[in-house]
């Protein structure tokens, strides 16, 4: 069955397609989740302690934290579902 671009059953059928993009595989979120911590336990040593980068900037150091807490969170929210 061949369905107009007007009609309902494109919009479900492209909408099959989304769920299926939608989770990470379980691997893969953790080792992003690693790495984002890592990241963002690397930039507040900078932030606090200005090790690794001597503290050239503390607004990217802030900026940098915020942004891994983000992308873990993400990581966390589009990993497989637990039932």
């Amino acid at each position: 069955m061949v369905a107009s671009p007007g009609s309902g059953l494109a919009w479900a059928a492209g909408s099959e397609r989304r769920r299926e993009f939608q989770t990470v595989s379980r691997p893969v979120q953790l080792v992003g989740m690693i790495l984002m911590g890592l990241i963002g336990v690397l930039f507040l040593a900078d932030l606090a302690v200005a090790v690794p980068f001597r503290r050239v900037n503390p607004m990217l150091d802030v900026a940098m934290a915020v942004a891994s807490v983000i992308v873990t969170y993400l990581l966390w929210s589009l990993g497989p579902k637990r039932r």
